[in-house]
């Protein structure tokens, strides 16, 4: 018997995979954003490009940019919808470099290979309405201690935006300011503010034109190597471009409206938002604390500024 040509074999595959159908509605046509024809011509012949679709794409990780929801909803009750307040919260999440210093597992459960969990507020900011607020807070298992201070469990990073309007900006939003502060209320305190003209880009999925660095073992925040590298207590604080950790970005809604109160699912059994509790990492018997989520989330003063 003669055997079909390699030609034959590649031409009855690709008539298989892509037999005609009339696409159902929301499904991926030849000139939608996420149905290119790139695509399109991986898995068609050119022939069938204007009926084949092709496989659909994995799911993206999920610290990626959220999909639009009805822009209706409002269930924080803080006058901004959910929906836009979850993608602006992602949008500009920045990069987020360790040292090279950091001791092995100190950032954890956040790694380059598991994203760590980032809670954020997002409200009209209360010294103007017409710019939104967003407070995150990075958390951790422990600060590992470095230098002159010493470690404890848990660890409650946070820094700021404050948010105006752009029209030229995917959401309308662009960031006008961003702040940092580490190591809050003590005689450390260091503290860091840019402003940011109202940047499109400045998220890791805005462009990646931000940056976050989180100082060795401490976890200190600071927009840039210079002032960490003059932070700390006497100057210890120390940052590079060591490693960068992705991050889920979860919006934890309002202390009377909450979305999200509970952490177990997000890497922290037994750790709360709203309560006011001591966060001690999920370990226990808690050694030394960070204090409460909610003392970062709540405190004004730790917001950038409006002006």
């Amino acid at each position: 018997m003669k055997r079909p040509s390699m030609l034959a074999l590649l031409l009855a595959l690709s008539l298989t995979a892509c037999g005609t159908h009339t696409p159902e509605q929301g499904s991926r046509t030849p000139d939608s954003p996420s149905g290119p024809l790139e695509a399109l011509r991986r898995y068609c012949p050119p022939d069938a490009e204007p009926d084949c679709e092709p496989p659909p794409p994995p799911p993206p990780p999920s610290y990626d940019l959220p999909q639009p929801v009805d822009l209706a909803l409002d269930n924080d009750g803080d006058g901004l919808p959910d929906g836009l307040e979850d993608r602006l919260a992602s949008h500009f999440m920045p990069w987020v470099w360790f040292d090279t210093g950091e001791n092995y597992g100190c950032s954890g459960p956040a790694a380059p290979w598991n994203p760590g969990t980032a809670l954020a507020r997002i409200r009209p900011h209360p010294g103007d309405g017409g710019k939104i607020a967003i407070q995150y807070v990075l958390l951790y298992s422990r600060d590992c201690g470095d230098f002159f201070a010493s470690g404890h469990d848990g660890d409650v990073e946070p820094f700021a935006l404050t948010l105006a309007p752009n029209a030229d900006c995917p959401d309308g939003y662009g960031v006008y300011a961003a702040q940092t502060v580490a190591h809050e209320g003590t005689v450390a305190d260091s503290r860091e503010t840019q402003y940011l003209g109202l940047s499109c880009t400045w998220g890791r999925l805005g462009g990646g034109t931000g940056v976050l660095f989180s100082s060795e073992n401490k976890h200190g925040n600071y927009l840039s190597t210079a002032r960490c590298d003059r932070g700390g207590f006497w100057g210890s604080d120390h940052c590079s471009y060591g490693f960068q950790v992705p991050y889920n970005v979860l919006n934890v809604g309002e202390r009377t409206r909450r979305r999200i109160n509970a952490l177990g699912a997000y890497q922290f059994p037994n750790e709360y938002v709203w309560f006011g509790t001591a966060f001690c990492g999920s370990r226990g018997a808690c050694g030394g604390h960070a204090g409460s989520i909610l003392s970062k989330l709540n405190t004004d003063g730790l917001l950038a500024p409006a002006y």
